[in-house]
């Protein structure tokens, strides 16, 4: 909900915004693995961006550490975002030690442009408000 409500803020104020699943962000990168110019366009949909908001970052079946190919191909996007200075928004639900400890180049730009910006709640039972009654 914080991030919608981040995203919604930035429209207002004219920011463009592109809303992505890393799920399906992830399955049409693996997709196009061996057609270039495909993969390119995606890649320049998310790297372009002026905003990116990446929902569930990271996020894999079971809450599995995510694969090599899964780390690449998110350090690819946020090492280009890095670079470019683009504001990227992140769901997730690992702390960003946990993403540091997955792939330090990774994680260590998520850290340093996120300081002073970031939102993390550690997991505890019952914080989940689609488990509530």
């Amino acid at each position: 909900h914080l991030c919608t409500a981040i995203c919604s803020e930035l429209a207002k104020r004219g920011r463009q915004i592109v809303y992505v699943q890393w799920k399906r962000l992830f399955a049409e990168l693996v997709q196009t693995k061996f057609k270039q110019y495909e993969q390119e366009q995606i890649f320049q949909r998310v790297t372009d961006a002026d905003v990116l908001y990446i929902d569930d970052f990271l996020k894999t079946a079971g809450n599995a550490k995510p694969s090599e190919e899964m780390l690449s191909y998110a350090l690819e996007i946020v090492d280009a975002r890095y670079k470019a200075d683009k504001k990227t928004i992140f769901s997730t639900e690992f702390m960003i030690q946990q993403i540091i400890e997955f792939d330090e180049a990774l994680g260590g730009r998520i850290r340093e442009k996120t300081k002073g910006n970031k939102i993390m709640n550690e997991h505890k039972p019952g914080r989940n408000y689609r488990m509530r009654e």
